[in-house]
């Protein structure tokens, strides 16, 4: 009997446990959420979200170029203006010599003041002279 009792016993002890991880497991399977209305269909996409991106890449866009002009601006050393070159040196400038086409070599220079003497090259170049 007493092993007819254990055995029973047992048989209860394990049905006992089964039967609470069934309602444990109902109770994990409910939701607590409940349907209110359904889901529309949208008319047309969402395009909010690409015209952010838009606008947020051409702020960043123009954020860099301000910067990166600005840096350039900050790294050029050269004199824009005579006014720049006086205040820089300290020294006066006797005269301002126009570029002549594309040409740097010191012969063409001269040919072109030669051939050419009513040039603003050659005023300049009087210029220059008269200051020395």
């Amino acid at each position: 009997m007493e092993r007819e009792a254990e055995a029973s016993r047992l048989i209860y002890e394990n049905f006992l446990g089964r039967l609470k991880e069934t309602t444990q497991q109902q109770l994990l399977e409910e939701a607590d959420a409940v349907v209110l209305s359904p889901a529309e269909v949208p008319d047309r996409a969402d395009t909010s979200s690409a015209q952010r991106i838009i606008a947020m890449a051409l702020m960043l866009g123009a954020g860099l170029g301000l910067g990166l002009s600005w840096f350039i601006e900050r790294l050029n050393n050269t004199f824009r203006s005579v006014d720049d070159l006086q205040t820089q040196t300290g020294l006066t400038v006797l005269g301002v010599l126009p570029k002549v086409g594309g040409t740097s070599s010191r012969r063409d220079v001269l040919r072109t003041v030669v051939d050419k003497p009513t040039s603003g090259l050659a005023e300049e170049m009087r210029g220059v002279r008269t200051g020395v």
